[in-house]
């Protein structure tokens, strides 16, 4: 069977554009890969296309969406899981959208518009650790200029 569309261009992404072109790591590029394992047996399992036959029209903003609150609410994965999948499937059609641009723009334009908001713990982690440091920094200089 010839391959589709979409299996040459995600060949690709993973062979040539993520190690290559991006020169990400390992585990980011097993991030990537774990997120279009999920959509294909998404595809397969729920919408009921075959893997071998699917293709980028195929994969429309609605799929997309479907799929992406699939992880969320079938799987139990946080929002935070369901916008790095999102962010992987973007990664995916801005490598080539340039090249096949009237088959993706849908997809690439209305899914932007689908992250969702989370409470950043992260950054009030950082926040506070950039606080403690700078209190730190201050409670040296004081020792460090007592001296002077």
């Amino acid at each position: 069977m010839k391959p589709t569309d979409f299996a040459k261009q995600l060949t690709s992404f993973f062979s040539e554009y993520l190690p290559g072109t991006r020169n990400l790591s390992a585990n980011t590029i097993m991030a990537y890969r774990d997120t279009f394992r999920l959509l294909l047996m998404f595809c397969h399992d729920f919408c009921k296309i075959s893997t071998e036959k699917l293709s980028i029209k195929m994969l429309d903003d609605n799929l997309v969406i479907r799929f992406l609150d699939w992880i969320q609410e079938e799987r139990h994965c946080s929002i935070a899981t369901r916008n790095q999948r999102l962010a992987s499937i973007h990664a995916f059609f801005g490598t080539f959208r340039h090249r096949t641009r009237n088959t993706c723009l849908g997809v690439k334009k209305s899914c932007k518009y689908h992250f969702r908001s989370t409470k950043n713990r992260l950054s009030s982690t950082l926040h506070q650790s950039r606080h403690s440091f700078c209190f730190q920094h201050q409670i040296q200089k004081q020792y460090l200029d007592v001296g002077t």
